[in-house]
C-alpha cells in the first residue's frame, strides 16, 4: 500500500498562485460565501491582507443563513481556474445521500475544475449502517460519466479534533482503507495518498510547494528524503 497522507496535516492549496515573490496557501473549507469569498480570494492573490476581525459577524450571518453550499464555490472556481480547491468534509457522510445533496454536486463540480478536491475529515463512518450506505454512494460517483472524477480528487483526512468527539476514532483510517480496498487496490492508494499528493503540488518537481519542500529536506534532513517527494 501506497504512504497515507491526511491533507489535515498541510494547510496550503493555493499552489503556483505567484503573489509578490510567494505562494498564498489557503485552506478553503465549505464555508463558501459567493461574491463575498470570490472577493476575499481576489484579495489575497492581489496580495493584500483580509480584515477577519471586521467582516467575521458578517460570515457568521451569511453561515447563519445557510449559505456556504458548493454552489457558491462555482464562481470563484471560474474566476481562478488554477486554483486548488479542497471542499473539506465533502459534504458529510450520511446512510442515504439524496441526488441533489452536497457530496453530488461537489463531485458533479469535478468534472469541469480540475483543480476541486475533496476530503473525508470527520465522517460518521463508526456508525455500520452509515458506513455501508456511503460506500454505495461513493460506488454510484465512482461509475458515474458525470461524476467519475471522485476517483482522482477524493482524499483521505481526519480532521482529528473533531474526529476525536466520535466513538472508535483510532478505527477512522482502518474503515476507510477497508471501505475503499472494496473499490480495488489502486483505488485505495489514490484515495489514501496518491490524490493529496497531487493536490498539494508534491508529485511535480515544478510545483513551488515540492520545490520548497524539497529545499528544506536538503538543507535539514538530505539522508532521509520522502520517497514520495518528486524531485
Amino acid at each position: 500500500m501506497s504512504t497515507v497522507v491526511d491533507v489535515y496535516c498541510h494547510v496550503f492549496n493555493a499552489a503556483d498562485l505567484p503573489v509578490k515573490g510567494f505562494v498564498h496557501r489557503l485552506h478553503l473549507r465549505n464555508a463558501a460565501l459567493g461574491g463575498l469569498l470570490s472577493g476575499l480570494v481576489d484579495t489575497l492573490i492581489q496580495g493584500a491582507a483580509p480584515s477577519f476581525e471586521a467582516d467575521l459577524g458578517r460570515l457568521n450571518t451569511l453561515l447563519g443563513g445557510g449559505y456556504g453550499g458548493p454552489d457558491d464555490w462555482l464562481p470563484v472556481l471560474a474566476a481562478h481556474p488554477r486554483l486548488r480547491l479542497n471542499l473539506g468534509h465533502f459534504g458529510g457522510a450520511q446512510q442515504t445521500e439524496p441526488a441533489d445533496g452536497w457530496p453530488w454536486r461537489m463531485a458533479q463540480a469535478m468534472a469541469d475544475h480540475p483543480g476541486l478536491f475533496a476530503d473525508v475529515g470527520n465522517h460518521r463512518i463508526h456508525d455500520p449502517a452509515i458506513r455501508v450506505g456511503y460506500a454505495e454512494t461513493l460506488r454510484s460517483m465512482r461509475a458515474g460519466a458525470a461524476t467519475r472524477s471522485v476517483a482522482e480528487r477524493v482524499m483521505y483526512g481526519s480532521d482529528w479534533y473533531m474526529l476525536a468527539l466520535y466513538p472508535d476514532d483510532d478505527l477512522f483510517l482502518e474503515r476507510y482503507l477497508t471501505l475503499f480496498a472494496g473499490f480495488g487496490d489502486e483505488a485505495r492508494d489514490a484515495f489514501s495518498g496518491r490524490n493529496a499528493l497531487r493536490f498539494l503540488g508534491f508529485d511535480d518537481p515544478q510545483n513551488r510547494n515540492a520545490q520548497r519542500l524539497s529545499q528544506r529536506y536538503e538543507r535539514y534532513a538530505p539522508a532521509n528524503v520522502a520517497a514520495w517527494l518528486a524531485r
